[in-house]
């Protein structure tokens, strides 16, 4: 099953990697005014798809196997950075962006893979703060740098968590819904991206 939906996301998730927002946390020019900025659009991403997963776990799931709450990491990393509140301005570009995920049945496993795999996704990103910026987890790279409960083992929670994936027995229907699910969610959060590129640009003034 992972297999599968690394092939089927594997364009997706590039168009994801491309988009402004995800060029600029990964760029050596980046400002901790932007990356204040990227927290707040990752708040906005994160913020749903956690919301979806934890209100459609399936019962069949055990609850180990469901995504790490991060969402609060983010508050907790704006608090660290010292940023001001939000302007209203910020606050109407956010909420402009559209930002729902469909975690229904099977869809549920599609999200929770592109959760998880986000986790491992972040540990580059996490590297590339503290060599740029020289922030940490505890000084504002908490979100990025993976859950308190999982920490260096993030990669070795991804691996479990795959073999556990892999393990489970779908059918044609449901393999198809998962796999649209996960190419909707990388699909969803670059529109959100595009979307909230301005508070880039109001970052840089």
């Amino acid at each position: 099953m992972c297999t599968l939906l690394k092939l089927a996301c594997a364009n997706p998730h590039h168009a994801l990697e491309q988009t402004t927002p995800m060029r600029h946390l990964m760029s050596p020019a980046l400002t901790l005014q932007s990356y204040v900025a990227l927290l707040r659009i990752w708040q906005r991403v994160w913020s749903a798809l956690e919301l979806a997963l934890h209100a459609n776990l399936p019962q069949q799931v055990p609850p180990h196997h469901l995504p790490p709450a991060r969402a609060g990491l983010i508050n907790l990393d704006l608090a660290n950075i010292g940023a001001a509140g939000p302007s209203p301005k910020t606050l109407a570009v956010l909420a402009s962006a559209p930002c729902r995920f469909d975690a229904q049945g099977a869809r549920w496993y599609g999200l929770a893979y592109l959760a998880q795999g986000a986790m491992l996704g972040g540990a580059v990103i996490a590297s590339q703060l503290q060599r740029h910026l020289g922030l940490r987890p505890a000084q504002g790279a908490a979100f990025f740098s993976g859950n308190a409960s999982h920490g260096p083992s993030t990669a070795a929670t991804w691996r479990q968590w795959q073999q556990w994936l892999d393990a489970q027995d779908f059918s044609a229907a449901d393999t198809a819904l998962l796999i649209s699910a996960a190419i909707d969610g990388f699909n969803n959060i670059t529109q959100v991206f595009e979307t909230c590129e301005p508070l880039l640009d109001q970052a840089a003034t």
